[in-house]
């Protein structure tokens, strides 16, 4: 779905074909954001 929001919204200023690759770069910005994924649990050092 977001593949052809980003087609409708900036296929007119960047051009065709970017829902091959819109996909990948929300994947890639999601792992930036949350490394450990979605339901991912932060590690916890015991000392």
């Amino acid at each position: 779905a977001s593949e052809k929001l980003a087609e409708i919204y900036l296929g007119p200023i960047i051009g065709s074909g970017i829902e091959n690759w819109v996909p990948y770069v929300l994947a890639l910005l999601f792992l930036l954001v949350r490394p450990a994924g979605l339901f991912g649990e932060r590690a916890i050092e015991r000392v």
